[in-house]
C-alpha cells in the first residue's frame, strides 16, 4: 500500500453488499522488511455441523475429504448446504520456523459464491444448487449465452464430489 495515502490520514472505507462488520482492520505503515511466503495446503473435510430446516435442493458435495476442492480457485467448489461446515487442518510441522525477531502471520484466501433462500433476489431459479457459478462468468446470474463448463474434467468433478442429492417437496 506504499504511496496509496498521500497524507497521514490512513482512513479506509470498505463497502460490501452484505452487512458485514469488522472488529479490527490494521494498516502497517512501517518500512517493508524481508518477507518469506510459504504456502501451506490444508487437509479439508466437509461435515454436517448442525441441523437445518433449509429448503435448498440439488446435488451437494458429499461429506468427507474435500481437500482437492479447496487448494485452488477454480470451478470445482465445495457445495455446502445450511448446517454444513468445512474443517481445515494445516500441517505446519514441516514448515520453516520464523527467524529470530520475526513473526508468522497467516492469510486465508477464499473464492466463493452463495445463494440465498429468497431465490437470489428474484432471478427465478429458486434455492437450488443449479445454476452453478464459474470463474469466468460475466456476472451472476449469468446470461443464457453462458454456461458452467460441462467438459470431461468438470463432469468428472461433479460425478465424484457432488453426490449428496437433496430434494425438497
Amino acid at each position: 500500500m506504499t504511496g496509496l495515502f498521500p497524507t497521514n490520514d490512513y482512513s479506509l472505507r470498505i463497502s460490501n453488499f452484505w452487512n458485514v462488520t469488522f472488529d479490527y482492520i490494521g494498516v502497517d505503515t512501517t518500512p517493508q522488511k524481508g518477507v518469506i511466503i510459504q504456502r501451506i495446503d490444508p487437509y479439508a473435510s466437509l461435515y454436517q455441523a448442525s441441523g437445518t430446516t433449509s429448503v435448498a435442493a440439488g446435488n451437494f458435495t458429499r461429506y468427507g475429504d474435500v481437500t482437492q476442492l479447496v487448494l485452488n480457485a477454480d470451478d470445482k467448489f465445495v457445495i455446502g448446504r445450511q448446517g454444513d461446515a468445512v474443517s481445515l487442518l494445516f500441517p505446519v510441522a514441516n514448515t520453516a520456523s520464523p527467524a529470530e525477531g520475526m513473526e508468522r502471520d497467516f492469510f486465508f484466501f477464499v473464492s466463493l459464491w452463495f445463494k440465498d433462500e429468497n431465490g437470489n433476489w428474484g432471478f427465478g431459479f429458486g434455492f437450488t444448487v443449479n445454476p452453478l457459478p464459474f470463474q469466468n462468468m460475466s456476472g451472476f446470474p449469468y446470461s443464457l449465452t453462458e454456461s458452467y463448463p460441462y467438459d470431461a474434467e468438470h463432469l468428472s468433478y461433479l460425478s465424484e464430489y457432488n453426490t449428496r442429492t437433496i430434494t425438497v417437496p
